[in-house]
């Protein structure tokens, strides 16, 4: 059984950013960990070169980042991959130490989000080692083109991957 919060995350079609700041209540700063230029093919399936209407051999704009809170708590482990050509997505990644959907949203860019698959892995957060996550992809749309393709991946504590039956309190 999901549990509601993750499948609200996973189902949320807005600004993750300010989805988990409200569910958090404290801002939350991107901390970008890889930014350079890579060919689709390296770093995208060609399902999703197509989607995100690159060629295997075109340049792209490859992100790893990851959400944080003040304390340095790893909320979100992210990839980004920009098409370079558009504008939205060489505004949205000059800004290496801002959340993308925020640095649109700031230029009054209407966006659009098409999610395509939501799952679980196994992933490594730092001093909690390898725990089962919940991960969602989506595409960025700016001027009926896609800009980004996000790949999110979420600290259990936040997404939980399954709900386990509660056993009631012994009165």
């Amino acid at each position: 059984m999901e549990h509601p919060i993750t499948r609200m995350i996973l189902s949320h079609d807005g600004s993750t950013t300010r989805l988990l700041e409200e569910l958090l209540r404290e801002p939350l700063a991107l901390r970008t960990t890889l930014q350079t230029l890579r060919e689709a093919h390296a770093v995208l399936p060609r399902r999703l070169q197509a989607r995100l209407q690159v060629d295997p051999a075109d340049l792209v704009v490859l992100r790893r980042s990851q959400l944080v809170t003040g304390s340095g708590w790893i909320v979100t482990s992210n990839k980004v991959v920009g098409n370079p050509l558009h504008p939205a997505a060489q505004l949205a990644l000059a800004a290496q130490d801002r959340p993308l959907g925020l640095v649109l949203r700031a230029h009054r860019l209407e966006q659009h989000r098409d999610q395509l698959a939501a799952g679980t892995t196994s992933w490594y957060w730092p001093g909690h080692g390898h725990l089962p996550s919940c991960w969602r992809d989506y595409l960025i749309t700016v001027s009926g083109r896609p800009a980004l393709y996000i790949r999110e991946t979420f600290h259990p504590e936040i997404a939980p991957v399954d709900v386990r039956p509660v056993e009631p309190l012994a009165l």
